[in-house]
């Protein structure tokens, strides 16, 4: 499903797994189809950015090659979600669970939701 572009296909999985499950564009906001899957970084590798999980998101390809080596400001393209160190198991199903509507009722007990 990622593009491999890089070596950050294997690296990424997890993230793509646990914060963009539905394989959104952080960028446009929609849906990526198969295959046109690549990661972003917010501040490139090439002006020092790294692979930490809040420099890292899911972009098209598109996205990601008009965005360049550019920050997101930058290209006057901002991000529709900032990325961010996932939560741990317990709370991503918690928060997971009170997103889709089947247990709402736990939200005023986990921070974040």
């Amino acid at each position: 499903d990622i593009k491999r572009t890089s070596g950050l296909n294997r690296k990424f999985g997890k993230f793509i797994e646990i914060e963009n499950p539905q394989k959104k564009c952080f960028i446009t906001g929609e849906t990526i189809q198969d295959g046109d899957l690549s990661i972003d970084h917010v501040i490139p590798r090439s002006r020092g950015g790294t692979d930490a999980w809040d420099n890292v998101t899911t972009a098209c390809t598109s996205c990601n090659v008009r965005k360049a080596s550019r920050t997101p400001s930058e290209a006057g393209m901002p991000l529709k979600r900032v990325p961010r160190r996932p939560l741990s198991s317990l709370s991503f199903e918690a928060v997971r669970q009170i997103d889709s509507g089947r247990h709402s009722e736990w939200a005023k007990y986990v921070i974040g939701a």
